[in-house]
């Protein structure tokens, strides 16, 4: 029966695989003609035989050959949609049209029949294909529910007979290793030589042990994986006088003749190299071996019976491993067999529970109490299937308990070590973390372009590939991973839009990558490039600014394109905002046409000291929507573009940072006024910022404005080299005259009034009579 299930599926799979043939390959009616004959025979054979098993391998190609007819039915739909346009065009036959116009006719319309004949061909092929994907799925979930709840003897007659053959369950375990080990099939030479290399993996293991540990006492750790990474090396090392000679072992092995690589020993010491490997990551992550110390938070008890547990699944899993997986099982008899696994299903189940609920003690438990007790509910279902003899259904429960449960914590482990691994890339505290966002041109704690993208990414990733590994623990079929991949890649349509997520993810990390490389450009052409250009600052600036921009677009416009984004249909979808912008967003579109303007015609830069309306200060930076500046306060003021193009804008450092400063002067009445004059000149003359040998630039003045009421009024007018230093100058020019009028006896006076006192009180009491 199997040799006929193998034969029927492999004639199967041929007529299939010729029948699914791309259609570039031959015409697409012959093909249609050939699959829909290769459907029928598979129909057949169903109807006569509808016993009749098959594999996933079978079910793929039908799969396969239900989206290729779901494409003809869409590209046969689609074209003969465009034909009856053209027909209904030409509209009905009229007298005297040109014989051009029938024909064109005559041709669209058997054009119109091949299609329609086309398009009922792919239907029946959709039909039938998935006839029979839902035939194969329904034998192969009947064949699994057969599988599953077949019953095997229960644990009262298994103990039964165990009691009446006490020794059926050691002795043919003894004799198959003592006969069946392998061990016996090596020669002297051979064994003298695996025993040699033993002894030197020992001996190697012990004399390495003391300088390495002393050399890892030495390590500090400088990020967060140091300190596992210490730990591990320090349990590596506690049980390199057990895994160099396992190694060793294993080595000679390989070399050996292929019953010797298939022996019992040689699964043996093959398996304890990897249950000795995981003995040292548990220990390394919750009982650290010295000179590594706890990097957890959890207090050291905890952590340590924690490992306990752990060591004693991995141990029991281990020895089922090298029962269950080998030979030996066979050397039992069935009564012996079910014993011994119900006796490992116990105990495993037992330590699994107290793992599941000692974990919660730990801050980092991800587990909710509901999903707890649902998890450790499946358990103790599976241990009672198994004593009720439902074995099978038993080790499908364990498994998809056991295999959720451990593939959700490396789940949301590794998401957690992402995102510490691209919190420390966005923070740059490693040499190499560092090297790169030099290289990015990136300041301190100033966040790396597209690093949001790239978290995003590797999340979904890590969730995918988690469902996918769940789907196949809890047995879902090859068939069903291959349909999952496939929505993954052909995606799938809501309403008139088709959503391929494959797509989308790589769009994804396309727009993260060009938006990096459009940042390294802007900050190596703002530091390096640019700098050997004619350009003034201001045109450098917005040359940089616009390379930011054009960059983001670029990439947004790539990233649109790779996942399937028709420009058209952004086109419209522009076209019907627009009626929205120019009622709602005229404010925005203003803003951001003033910003290309201020980019484009730089009446302000970045670093101007400018005046808009009530707000004075330097230009911090100039964006596309509005400008920030800052005032003499370090307060930051937002002020929409728009301010800055349709009012009054005072820069005072527009063409240059030349400026003038005018200084009034007061003296009283009596002074020299030729002496003031001379004094106030040298005071503008001496000081540094001021201009005097400039061709262009008128030299200090004094300016006799007026008689006062209380003084005579001058004023000093000088130009000085920066207007960024204009209050410093003041400031600096005060000084010196106020010094400079002290010892010259110059007298600065302060006003004057003269008050009248009118006594109304006498006035009114002569009044009287």
């Amino acid at each position: 029966m199997p040799i006929q299930r193998s034969l029927f599926t492999l004639a199967l799979l041929i007529l299939v695989s010729l029948a699914s043939l791309p259609a570039a390959e031959e015409n697409t009616d012959q093909w249609i003609k050939t699959t829909t004959q290769s459907l029928k025979t598979i129909e057949k054979e169903f109807e006569t035989k509808p016993e009749l098993q098959t594999d996933d391998n079978l079910l793929k190609e039908l799969t396969q050959i239900k989206g290729k007819a779901q494409a003809c039915v869409d590209e046969s739909t689609e074209a003969l949609k465009k034909t009856s346009v053209k027909l209904e065009a030409l509209g009905q036959p009229a007298a005297g049209e040109s014989a051009e116009v029938m024909e064109k006719r005559a041709a669209l319309q058997k054009e119109q029949r091949i299609l329609d004949k086309r398009l009922n061909a792919c239907n029946l092929l959709l039909i039938q294909s998935g006839d029979l994907i839902d035939t194969i799925n329904k034998q192969h979930a009947e064949a699994l529910a057969k599988e599953l709840f077949h019953r095997d003897p229960g644990l009262i007659s298994v103990l039964r007979k165990n009691l009446l053959q006490p020794t059926a369950w050691w002795q043919p375990g003894l004799a198959y290793l003592v006969d069946n080990s392998g061990l016996e099939k090596l020669s002297f030479p051979q064994l003298f030589i695996l025993l040699a290399l033993l002894t030197v993996g020992l001996l190697l293991g012990i004399f390495l042990k003391r300088p390495l540990r002393t050399k890892l006492s030495q390590l500090v750790g400088k990020d967060i994986y140091s300190p596992f990474s210490l730990a591990l090396r320090s349990c590596l090392l506690r049980y390199s006088v057990i895994l160099l000679p396992l190694v060793f072992a294993a080595g000679f092995l390989m070399l050996s003749d292929q019953p010797l690589k298939d022996s019992f020993f040689s699964v043996a010491v093959s398996s304890a190299i990897v249950y000795f490997l995981l003995l040292a990551v548990i220990h390394a992550v919750f009982a650290p071996c010295k000179p590594a110390d706890y990097h957890l938070s959890e207090p050291p008890p905890l952590s340590r019976k924690f490992s306990r547990r752990l060591v004693s699944a991995l141990t029991i899993t281990w020895l089922g491993y090298l029962f269950f997986a080998t030979g030996l099982k066979a050397a039992f008899p069935e009564h012996a067999y079910f014993l011994i696994r119900s006796t490992f299903l116990v105990l495993l189940v037992i330590n699994l529970i107290i793992i599941l609920w000692l974990a919660r003690r730990f801050s980092w438990s991800i587990f909710p109490n509901g999903l707890r007790i649902l998890a450790t509910a499946g358990l103790i279902v599976a241990v009672l299937a198994d004593f009720a003899g439902y074995k099978n259904f038993s080790r499908y429960l364990l498994g998809g308990v056991t295999g959720s449960m451990l593939m959700l914590v490396i789940t949301v482990r590794m998401n957690r070590l992402g995102g510490e691994f691209f919190d420390q890339l966005d923070a740059g505290k490693t040499n190499w973390q560092k090297k790169i966002r030099r290289a990015m041109g990136l300041k301190a704690g100033e966040h790396m372009p597209g690093i949001v993208w790239l978290r995003l990414l590797v999340f979904i990733s890590f969730w995918t590939l988690f469902a996918l590994v769940i789907m196949r623990l809890w047995g879902w079929s090859q068939q069903g991973e291959a349909l999952i991949l496939e929505r993954l890649t052909q995606g799938f349509e809501i309403g008139t839009i088709r959503i391929i997520p494959g797509r989308l993810l790589l769009a994804i990390l396309i727009f993260a990558v060009i938006l990096s490389l459009s940042r390294l450009i802007k900050q190596n052409l703002s530091k390096r490039w640019i700098k050997h250009t004619n350009l003034d600052r201001g045109a450098q600036e917005a040359m940089v600014t616009i390379t930011g921009y054009v960059g983001f677009v670029f990439a947004l416009m790539i990233a649109l394109s790779v996942a399937g984004v028709e420009f058209k249909n952004v086109a419209i979808v522009a076209g019907a905002l627009s009626v929205g912008i120019g009622f709602g967003l005229q404010n925005i579109v203003n803003n951001f046409v003033s910003g290309l303007i201020l980019l484009f015609e730089r009446p302000i830069r970045r670093g101007d000291w400018i005046v808009v309306g009530n707000t004075e200060g330097y230009v911090k930076s100039i964006n596309i929507r509005s400008t920030e500046i800052q005032t003499f306060d370090r307060a930051d003021v937002i002020v929409p573009n728009s301010e800055l193009i349709s009012s009054q804008v005072t820069n005072w450092m527009l063409r240059d940072a030349t400026g003038r400063v005018v200084l009034p002067v007061s003296v009283a009445y009596g002074t020299d006024t030729e002496q003031v004059k001379a004094l106030l000149l040298k005071i503008a003359n001496d000081h540094p910022d001021v201009i005097t040998d400039s061709s262009f630039i008128p030299a200090p003045t004094v300016l006799f404005r007026r008689f006062g009421d209380s003084a005579l009024e001058f004023e000093l007018r000088c130009y000085i080299h920066n207007i960024d230093r204009r209050l410093v100058t003041i400031s600096d020019l005060n000084f010196a005259v106020d010094k400079t009028f002290r010892e010259a006896g110059i007298e600065i006076p302060f006003p004057q009034r003269d008050i009248h006192i009118i006594d109304r009180r006498n006035q009114h009491d002569q009044n009287q009579p």
